[in-house]
């Protein structure tokens, strides 16, 4: 069994060296390792050749001029030669004898999609693992497998760095550049077919991949394209929908409710975002008010899965009481709590 472990990479130099090492380092070693430099600006090019140089049997290096994430994942895979394929995020790193654990489940439970745990691991070194959404072996086959789909539809699961996947369940030749300005939920976006064509699919209650959470270097800025990004693979999500066969009410009513979780994170950002004036923060929550993609959902879902606040600014949402939102804005922004300690 021979794995393709595929690493896009721009501008993390300070995190590159732990990433590749955490691969080359691993207890098996039937890999190669695809690093693609997405137009990087820092020493990340650089320190890709250095690797290259050292593990030339094992190592390819990309260099293109920056595409995005999408993109540059497409990249990877069109090179891809191995029999499965492992996701890494160039910032993130794996467990030491993650290959070994996975080649071991592949062969014991003939399985051709692998899913597994990550930990989150702050610049501190604090280690929380995330919880577990089904037991340790536990298989999914057509006869079980809508209960994969109700987590992915319920926002679970999405990310492919816990994903180990047969390289012929890849939609390798689909041409994705009409969605390059997806930038938010592209994990979701490919991990679709994946799990679609999967006929043996197996959980390990195992945290394998470690991904980094930095609080001080997210940045507290608004992206106008989040939305046209969610909306588009949401679109996607409603087809493969169908295609499981989930289109009933029980369906739609996790679909609106996932829909929901996506809107509350598009008004935490625009709360969050210092560049933002009142007017400009006051124009995009009440373009998000009356875009259908949430008029639907709000007005669709019968029981939704929201904090008691967060239904308050809903109902605000949905009645077009955005200067009411944006006085609860104000006097969240003023708590003493938030005030940043001289």
């Amino acid at each position: 069994m021979y794995f393709s472990i595929l690493v896009p990479v721009y501008n993390v130099e300070r995190y590159l060296h732990q990433c590749i090492d955490s691969i080359m380092q691993q207890t098996k070693q039937n890999f190669e390792l695809i690093l693609v430099n997405d137009g990087s600006r820092d020493k990340s090019g650089e320190i890709c050749e250095e690797y290259r140089s050292k593990y030339p049997d094992q190592i390819t290096v990309i260099h293109q001029e920056n595409r995005g994430l999408l993109l540059t994942r497409r990249t990877a895979i069109a090179r891809a030669r191995g029999d499965f394929v492992i996701f890494v995020d160039s910032d993130d790193y794996l467990r030491g004898d993650a290959l070994e654990v996975i080649e071991q489940a592949i062969n014991r439970y003939e399985a051709d999609l692998v899913l597994y745990k990550y930990a989150r691991v702050t610049d501190e070194g604090r280690v929380t693992e995330s919880k577990a959404e089904f037991f340790h072996g536990e298989v999914f086959t057509k006869d079980n497998k809508k209960r994969v789909y109700e987590r992915i539809m319920e926002g679970a699961l999405n990310s492919l760095c816990i994903k180990a996947v047969k390289l012929n369940l890849i939609d390798v030749e689909r041409d994705y550049s009409v969605m390059s300005h997806v930038s938010d939920g592209e994990d979701l976006l490919q991990s679709l077919p994946m799990l679609t064509y999967a006929e043996r699919i197996v959980y390990l209650d195992e945290a394998l991949y470690f991904y980094r959470y930095n609080t001080a270097s997210i940045m507290h800025t608004f992206n106008p394209g989040k939305v046209e990004s969610i909306i588009t693979v949401e679109s996607q999500l409603m087809q493969y929908m169908v295609k499981w066969g989930m289109d009933d009410a029980h369906g739609w009513e996790l679909l609106y409710n996932h829909r929901l979780q996506l809107i509350q994170a598009v008004i935490w950002q625009i709360v969050l975002a210092t560049e933002l004036s009142d007017g400009e923060r006051m124009r995009y929550l009440h373009e998000l008010s009356g875009e259908p993609f949430f008029v639907e959902a709000y007005d669709g879902a019968t029981d939704p899965v929201l904090k008691p606040v967060w239904r308050l600014v809903m109902l605000l949402m949905r009645k077009g009481r955005i200067k009411t939102i944006n006085m609860l804005i104000k006097a969240y922004q003023a708590l003493p709590y938030r005030k940043t300690k001289k």
